[in-house]
């Protein structure tokens, strides 16, 4: 698999881009400031949208990419990336009353696709500040945030 990779000068892209390649994949890490074109040279077998500071309107070339290759390459987006294409969507973020940076929250996802192997209601690092409650309705809602503090915040989407 090409994993054409555009980070928003993140300090998690090495490691993020390492464990795709140790999961076989070939990636090319750009950064968000790259030309459009750039950033599917090679006809990559999907374009991963990473993380950063700053929100998904102000990230670089995400918004850009979506509206230009939108049904031409699937998209995965982390974190900056997962907010840039529910905004681009249709999906508002919003700044979160529970701003976490770094703890391990207990998450209940479906254990289908990248949940498979998982149990139900494992945990997982949470860093951010930014999130949604629900998707547009081209999306289907894999994974949410559980516990006390959780109250439903969407921890991954798919296309439905």
């Amino acid at each position: 698999m090409r994993i054409s990779y555009v980070d928003n000068y993140d300090s998690f892209a090495s490691t993020i881009a390492a464990y795709f390649r140790m999961a076989g994949a070939e990636v090319a890490h750009l950064k968000s400031d790259c030309s459009l074109e750039t950033a599917v040279r090679g006809a990559p077998d999907l374009i991963l949208l990473g993380p950063g500071p700053n929100g998904p309107r102000n990230a670089g070339n995400y918004m850009a990419l979506l509206d230009k290759y939108n049904g031409e390459f699937p998209f995965f987006g982390i974190c900056l990336g997962f907010q840039a294409m529910m905004e681009y969507f249709g999906q508002p973020v919003e700044r979160l009353d529970d701003v976490v940076h770094g703890a391990a929250v207990k998450v209940r996802h479906d254990v289908k696709g990248i949940f498979e192997g998982i149990g139900p209601d494992a945990e997982f690092a949470r860093y951010n500040s930014l999130g949604v409650y629900g998707v547009p309705d081209c999306f289907e809602v894999t994974a949410t945030q559980s516990g006390e503090s959780g109250n439903g915040l969407v921890m991954a989407e798919c296309i439905s």
